[in-house]
């Protein structure tokens, strides 16, 4: 199975941190505390790729799981609660 190519996931922040992100311009200001320090914990495994929703997909040890829709060029992530 041809693997398809990955562009940089798209994460849906709630519109409070969206917001913040917005007013940043260098990557010193991105870091945001409570967010960007989550422990996620090792990999499960490999991630995996559901060619039947174009879906990857990856679960941590502290609960976290992470989809990305290749074809949408979005993401979700599902923070468990190691962090």
């Amino acid at each position: 199975m041809r693997t398809p190519p990955v562009a940089p996931p798209s994460i849906a922040f709630p519109s409070s941190l969206r917001k913040r992100l917005s007013r940043h311009r260098n990557f010193s200001e991105h870091w945001i505390d409570g967010v960007f320090d989550q422990q996620l914990g090792a990999p499960l495994g490999d991630a995996r790729y559901d060619s039947a929703t174009s879906t990857w997909s990856r679960a941590f040890a502290g609960g976290t799981k992470v989809e990305f829709n290749a074809l949408t060029k979005k993401g979700t992530i599902a923070w468990g609660s190691g962090r």
